[in-house]
């Protein structure tokens, strides 16, 4: 709850300091000196700073961000509802991509440590890490749709009107989300994998006589499986902002191509709710990447 304080004020104040006037923009271009200050006491932007702050928190705290500065003054609630559904789509298909990549491709590094495979994995595993996720999404929009035409190029389906449209719609892009997630992943498993496939008790598991799969998967991979999910969970968190630019390369109506948006036009209520909504659901994330960690890790819960 301090941090979730701590974050409203930031976010407040770093709109208010975006230059330009918001009664400008809500007036029109060419308003006389009076409407502009008309505008301005419209907004409460006559108000002082803390009076202003405290009865935005007031209404944020009953669900209402305000309006947009826009001529359609559209809720900026009604507006970020709409759209979180989309950015929490693409951020979960490219988690399911990263993992369903990564997690077998660190296995294999760490199992044939220091060979051509080793080798290959990590090549490959660095190249999606250096590449930008939006120059990856041109090259696969400019491959798979344009010149094969196999999936669609931009646009967003919902699940509940053509489930099937939406997954189509939604490969490509979790594609150009998840490859540097993977490339994380696949590091970070093999690293784990390593260190304890050198600890004492898989010596002692080999030494029973197990298979060095069985070695692997039931004595090495379950402990190596902390850093993984902690990492994995810290890469959710931050997704959101990799998600920005993806979106907006494939026309996807979500929480970045809104953002966008609003900063072009100067919409500070829904810069507002964006990275509001944006600060909270890195919060959150961290929470639940702790109470997993203090699940999995006896030592976390008795420490």
């Amino acid at each position: 709850v301090p941090l979730f304080a701590v974050v409203s004020v930031v976010v407040f104040l770093m709109v208010h300091m975006v230059p330009g006037d918001p009664a400008v923009l809500v007036a029109g271009d060419f308003a006389s000196p009076e409407q502009i200050a008309a505008a301005r006491e419209m907004l409460g932007l006559n108000d002082p700073l803390w009076l202003q702050y405290w009865n935005w928190l007031l209404a944020a705290l009953q669900g209402d961000l305000g309006a947009s500065f826009l001529p359609s003054s559209q809720s900026v609630t009604e507006a970020l509802a709409a759209r979180v559904p989309v950015t929490a789509s693409l951020i979960g298909g490219g988690i399911v991509v990263a993992l369903v990549l990564g997690l077998p491709a660190g296995i294999v590094s760490a199992r044939f440590r220091d060979t051509w495979i080793d080798r290959a994995t990590l090549l490959t595993a660095t190249i999606g890490y250096v590449v930008p996720g939006f120059v990856f999404a041109i090259i696969v929009v400019s491959v798979v749709s344009i010149r094969l035409g196999l999936l669609p190029a931009t646009g967003y389906v919902s699940p509940a009107v053509d489930p099937v449209a939406w997954m189509r719609h939604l490969i490509l892009p979790s594609l150009a989300v998840g490859i540097g997630i993977f490339a994380f992943v696949a590091n970070q498993c093999r690293a784990s994998l390593i260190e304890a496939l050198g600890q004492p008790y898989v010596r002692t598991a080999t030494a029973k006589g197990l298979l060095p799969q069985q070695v692997l998967i039931k004595h090495a991979l379950r402990n190596a499986a902390v850093p993984v999910v902690t990492s994995v969970g810290l890469q959710i968190a931050f997704a959101i902002g990799g998600s920005v630019l993806i979106e907006v390369v494939f026309g996807l109506p979500g929480l970045g191509s809104l953002a966008v948006s609003a900063i072009q036009q100067r919409d500070f209520p829904m810069i507002q709710g964006v990275v509001l909504v944006s600060c909270i659901w890195v919060v959150v994330v961290n929470l639940l990447v702790d109470i997993v960690h203090m699940a999995l890790d006896p030592k976390v819960r008795t420490a």
